[in-house]
Parts: structure tokens; C-alpha cells; sequence
């Protein structure tokens, strides 16, 4: 049974390749041509904004779409999906209405106390969150009724969409870093668009299917999510305020261009894995219960180790090697936190399965708490480190409170369904993880940088890490001849 889920979970997680890997080239190319048009001092204005559109994410949409997951399944199951678009869209719009005034509001009694550079970027920044928290809860629709392919075309039009652009805006009319604010929203509202057509949205809300009782169900479970969020946001993102405070906002021009780079390539990865995996793991948790879940989600965090650990491990070898070939100069020194987001990125993956034990059992409040004693340890240890250390200090102070993170959420999970860590695999593929980066360190030394060495590397150890996958017998035979033949499928979905 397990394998035949797995093998229905890998079509899909096969689908949403296209979804991640061309907006990640998209802006792996756009982090080049930025970084060198940009100061880091511009560019740091933009991600400080990004960080508050996040901070807003958090706070009025992340419930909705994590609601959506959670209860897509449940209600197809009774045919009852326009009652779920109907409650859903209706409090998402009364929820955003209010923090619109309050975002507004805001801005205007504390303008005097906001440095004016940032002022034209908060401006619109309301507007890109507003159309982009709408897409995304569109879009996870899609998600939620398993329709990779929808969902992985839309994602493509968004990131070439934004691309396309932002470049003229950048180009020919000289406008700086907020022209990524600008094609931001002007994309986003063009999605909105295009997925409440696809999905018959307006045919689905009808007035007689609002029921406050369903409404405050969905707030009941999404609303510890939205502090979880913001608990994540504490993790994840404080740093750029704090760094924007003790620093300057070249600091954190520097230490996001290195973050991007390495959640990127993190994401790029575990991300196409988990949003496969998700639907499944909900629809095994209400259809076959509680241990073919545990079985479930143990063989997809061995598979989240597979793809992951040889990442952290090249990724940090040739870190120096990608920013002196790609990011503009005034960032190359980026590349010496490489090592520390990598490690972070790793272990915010796994916490990701860890996690679904909280949100199967509606224990959202208790994931919620553990995220914010994480993110408020991240805080302290940020006042403590940055002022002495700079953004090296906030890179260590962030691997401490993540690993914390993961022992509260592996610890207290346990209580109603412990993590069966795939410990064999774990020990096979950091073996393996290590002898490819042993070769790499060597032939790094003999090999001068440049853009053919570097891809040789990559290639050489990609090899070298699969065949020793295979000699030591953790990947299985039937499933190269899965991947084999499934990878057909993945360049028609691309060509198509």
C-alpha cells in the first residue's frame, strides 16, 4: 500500500517539477542581473519591504490557504467544495479589509518615525500583498484538488510573468529596486484573474453557503497557523530589521542575497516533494488513519534526506565559487554565510514533516508555541550577537534557534505520533553526502574558477554521490526505473 501511494505522490511531485525549477532559474538569473543594476544599499530598502509583505502573508492569508489544504479533502469527500470556496473567500476578504486599515493607518501616524527611502516601498507594498495573498489562496486550491500541472503553469507564468516586467521598469525607466514591487503586483493581479476563471470561482460563492459556524471552524484551526507564521517570520526573517537597526542596509542587502541563493536551492528541491506530499498525507491521515500516515511520511522524509544532504554539503564547498561568478561585487563577501543558511534550510525542511504531526491531530496552537519560543530565542540571540558580530552573528544565532526548533518539535510530537527517522538511510546518504564533498574539496584546489569548471564540479559530484547511493544499495532499483520512466512525462509537461 505504502509504495503504491509513494509511487502516485512521485507522479505528482513529478508534475510540480516544472513549477519550481523554472521559477528558480527565473530568479537565480534575476538575483545576477539585479545584484549587479542594484546597490546592496537599494537592494537592501526591497528585501526590508519583502520582509513586511511576508510579515502580512503571515497574519491575514496564511490561515486561509493552510485551511484550504486541511479541508479540501474533507469536503470533496462530502461534496460540499462551494461551501469551503464560500466561507474561505468571504472571511479571507473581511479578515484583509480590516488589516488594510490598520496597514494604512499605521503609515500615516508613524511616517515621521519610517526613514523616507523606505516610504514609496511600503506605499505599495500593501497592494502586492493584497493580490499576491489572493493568488496564493488560489492557487493552494489547486494544490489541495491535486492539479499539479494547473498549479505548476500557473507558478511558471507568475515567475517569467514578474521577470518580464520588471525589466523595462529597470532598464529603460531607471526606477530602482521598487520595480520589483511594481511587476510584483501587476503580475499578481493578472493571476487572480486567471485562476478564479479556471476555477469557476464566482459560480462556486453563493451567500446562502456562508455559515459563521464553518467560518469560525476554519479561523479555529488557521488563526494558531497565523501565529505560527509569525513565529516563523521571528526565525526565519527578524534578522532584517534587527541587522537594519544595529547595521546598515548594505548589511542586509549582503545577507539576503546569500539567503535567496541558498533557500532557493533548498526549496527548489524538498518543496516539489512536499507539495505532493502534503495532499497525500492528509488524504491517508482521514482515509487509512494514523500508523500508514507515520509509514507514509517516514519514507518521505528519507527522500527529503536523499535530495537535501548532498545540497548542504556542495552548495557550502563551492559557495565562494557561485558568488564570485554570479552576484555583483558588492556582494561577493555574501558567500561566507552560505555554510550557516544551508544548514538552517535543512533542518526548517524536515521540521516541515515534523510539523504535519501538529496540524493532523488540530494541535496547531501547540506548533504555534513552539515556533514562537524558537523565534524568540532567534530575537535574543540576535541582540546579543549583531551588535558585536554583525551578519555573521545573526547567521549563528539562527542555526542555534533552529536547532532548537527541531528538538522542541521532534520531542513533543512524540506524544501523539512519534517520527520514525529513516536512521539507516540518514547514516548512508551523509556517508555518501561526505565522500562527494571530500572529492570536491580536492578537486576545487586544482581547478580555477570559472563557469565551465564550476558546472563540472556540480555534475562530477552529483555523479559521484548517486553511485555511491547505489553501490551501498540506498537506492533501489525499482526506483531508478520509476524515475527513468516517469521522465518523459516531466519534459512533455514542460514542452506543453
Amino acid at each position: 500500500m505504502i509504495k503504491s501511494i509513494l509511487k502516485d505522490t512521485s507522479k505528482d511531485a513529478l508534475r510540480y517539477v516544472p513549477a519550481k525549477v523554472v521559477p528558480a532559474l527565473v530568479n537565480f538569473v534575476g538575483l545576477i542581473v539585479f545584484t549587479h543594476i542594484f546597490s546592496p544599499e537599494d537592494y537592501g530598502n526591497y528585501f526590508i519591504v519583502l520582509t513586511t509583505i511576508t510579515v502580512l502573508h503571515l497574519i491575514g492569508s496564511n490561515w486561509a490557504s493552510s485551511s484550504v489544504m486541511r479541508f479540501y479533502a474533507e469536503f470533496n469527500l462530502k461534496g460540499k467544495l462551494n461551501e469551503l470556496f464560500t466561507n474561505i473567500i468571504f472571511s479571507f476578504l473581511l479578515c484583509n479589509v480590516i488589516i488594510t486599515i490598520i496597514y494604512l493607518s499605521g503609515l500615516v501616524i508613524f511616517k515621521t518615525e519610517i526613514p523616507g527611502q523606505l516610504i514609496p516601498f511600503l506605499k505599495i507594498s500593501i497592494f502586492c500583498y493584497l493580490f499576491g495573498a489572493a493568488y496564493l489562496v488560489l492557487l493552494y486550491s489547486l494544490r489541495a484538488g491535486l492539479q499539479a500541472t494547473a498549479f505548476s503553469k500557473f507558478e511558471i507564468i507568475s515567475s517569467v510573468g514578474k521577470f518580464a516586467l520588471v525589466m523595462p521598469l529597470a532598464f529603460l525607466l531607471k526606477m530602482g529596486s521598487i520595480s520589483l514591487l511594481w511587476g510584483m503586483l501587476c503580475m499578481n493581479l493578472i493571476l487572480v484573474a486567471l485562476i478564479s476563471r479556471r476555477l469557476s470561482l464566482w459560480g462556486k460563492l453563493k451567500k446562502s453557503l456562508f455559515s459563521l459556524k464553518v467560518s469560525l471552524n476554519f479561523f479555529k484551526y488557521g488563526a494558531p497557523l497565523a501565529l505560527s507564521g509569525l513565529s516563523a517570520w521571528l526565525l526565519i526573517l527578524s534578522d532584517r530589521y534587527l541587522l537594519q537597526y544595529f547595521g546598515t542596509a548594505k548589511d542586509v542587502g549582503i545577507y539576503s542575497v546569500s539567503f535567496s541563493v541558498v533557500d532557493g536551492s533548498f526549496v527548489l528541491l524538498y518543496s516539489i516533494l512536499m507539495l505532493a506530499a502534503y495532499p497525500v498525507i492528509v488524504l491517508t491521515w482521514e482515509e487509512k488513519g494514523k500508523e500508514m500516515t507515520q509509514q507514509l511520511i517516514r519514507e518521505f522524509t528519507r527522500y527529503y534526506f536523499i535530495l537535501c544532504i548532498p545540497i548542504f554539503v556542495g552548495i557550502s564547498i563551492l559557495s565562494k565559487d557561485i558568488f564570485s561568478l554570479f552576484v555583483g561585487k558588492g556582494f561577493a563577501e555574501s558567500y561566507k554565510l552560505v555554510p550557516l543558511f544551508a544548514f538552517c534550510s535543512l533542518a526548517q525542511g524536515l521540521f516541515q514533516y515534523i510539523s504535519t504531526h501538529f496540524e493532523l491531530y488540530k494541535k496547531t496552537l501547540i506548533l504555534a508555541l513552539i515556533l514562537l519560543a524558537a523565534g524568540v530565542i532567534n530575537i535574543l540571540l540576535n541582540i546579543l550577537f549583531i551588535p558585536s558580530y554583525g551578519y555573521m552573528g545573526a547567521g549563528v544565532a539562527k542555526i542555534i534557534a533552529n536547532v532548537i526548533l527541531l528538538i522542541l518539535g521532534i520531542s513533543v510530537s512524540h506524544a501523539f505520533i512519534p517520527w520514525l527517522a529513516p536512521l539507516r538511510s540518514i547514516f548512508k546518504v551523509a556517508f555518501s553526502a561526505t565522500m562527494m564533498g571530500v572529492i570536491l574539496t580536492f578537486s576545487k584546489r586544482i581547478l580555477a574558477t570559472s563557469l565551465i569548471n564550476l558546472m563540472l564540479l556540480v555534475v562530477m559530484g552529483t555523479c559521484i554521490y548517486f553511485i555511491i547511493l547505489l553501490i551501498i544499495h540506498e537506492i533501489k532499483q525499482d526506483e531508478v526505473d520509476f524515475v527513468k520512466s516517469h521522465c518523459h512525462r516531466l519534459i512533455k509537461t514542460v514542452i506543453h
